[in-house]
């Protein structure tokens, strides 16, 4: 797999004079070559179980409903097998290098006939300078789609790993990550920004990042008992299995007196646009959405600083009102990705 992501590799980087030099019938060959190594891999995939009493019907993994049931854990389901799930996320990988595979070879004819319209001296300035910014949108898709290549190549082997150890016990080969951390407000602060940098119709999909940002500022910090002085070590139930929303934290805080410190009449007030937006369809233009990511990024420090002093009093109210429950006995969990 190293050996493919290199090839794919030299791909990254380049001048734009470079482009003549290079050959972009190789990336038939390089996804016919991964095409291969799939092959493979699912026959071994198969063996393993057959040969630990494994039962994993992989034929059904072409349906993406299936794929979907095994791979995203539903609150009411009530067995979670391990295999299955694992080799849901390898197979959804493997579709995925497929698209993006595809797409970046359709892309490179593109990419070299605006490459050759904006050099080509014959033409009007006007078509030259017109075909200069198709080729600089272009090469960033171009290069876009070999970073998500160079990426999913990493999480295809790591999932193949981690699916043949799981069914063989004596199969101990190291997957590629140890762990993964989940997205940071601060990451989806700064995703937001290229959306809108990019002046496609990405910029349109910025509020429902910073809905996100707000969700997992509010929701997900408070939940984090490693820094309470009360509750380290336990754990939080949620009343009849339903998660904490932004809102009721907020009106945890307001009933505590700590709206004003928390600030979170103006929380509500975007998370529940962010909402609309997100669910309705609304439109969100660019001065907006750079103000109110710029109001978000204040909101979400301030709420992150707050919540280290005052985490064990809002908590004590949603426990008060029903809403939660701490425990330190142990909750089945769906399996995490990582």
């Amino acid at each position: 797999m190293q050996q493919l992501i290199n090839k794919y590799g030299k791909f990254e980087n380049l001048l734009p004079e470079d482009l003549k030099k290079m050959d972009f019938n190789e990336l038939k060959g390089f996804k016919d070559e991964f095409k291969l190594i799939t092959f493979e891999d699912l026959d071994n995939v198969r063996k393993l179980a057959k040969e630990n009493n494994v039962i994993l019907q992989t034929e059904k993994f072409r349906n993406p409903d299936y794929i979907i049931r095994m791979g995203f854990y539903h609150e009411n389901d009530t067995i979670q097998e391990e295999a299955p799930f694992y080799f849901a996320h390898w197979f959804m990988s493997l579709v995925t290098l497929d698209m993006v595979t595809n797409a970046v070879i359709e892309l490179s004819s593109s990419l070299m006939n605006y490459y050759d319209q904006y050099t080509n001296e014959n033409n009007t300035p006007y078509d030259r300078k017109f075909n200069f910014n198709r080729f600089v949108r272009t090469w960033q898709d171009f290069y876009g789609y070999e970073v998500n290549i160079k990426q999913t190549i990493y999480d295809y082997y790591d999932w193949y790993m981690r699916t043949c150890n799981l069914i063989d016990p004596n199969n101990n080969e190291r997957p590629y990550y140890a762990l993964k951390s989940d997205t940071t407000p601060r990451e989806l602060n700064a995703a937001v920004k290229e959306l809108l940098l990019h002046g496609n119709e990405g910029r349109l999909a910025g509020f429902s990042l910073l809905r996100t940002m707000i969700e997992v500022t509010v929701v997900q910090e408070l939940l984090d008992l490693e820094d309470s002085p009360k509750y380290k070590g336990k754990l939080v139930e949620f009343s009849n299995d339903y998660p904490l929303s932004v809102n009721a934290v907020c009106k945890a805080i307001d009933r505590i007196a700590y709206g004003n410190l928390f600030k979170t009449d103006t929380i509500i007030r975007l998370y529940n646009w962010q909402s609309r937006v997100s669910h309705v369809g609304f439109r969100s233009d660019e001065y907006l959405t750079w103000f109110v990511r710029s109001i978000c990024a204040q909101l979400c420090n301030a709420f992150s600083q707050n919540v280290k002093l005052h985490r064990d009093k809002i908590l004590d109210n949603l426990e008060k009102t029903g809403q939660i429950k701490i425990t330190s006995k142990m909750i089945h969990k769906p399996q995490s990705c990582y």
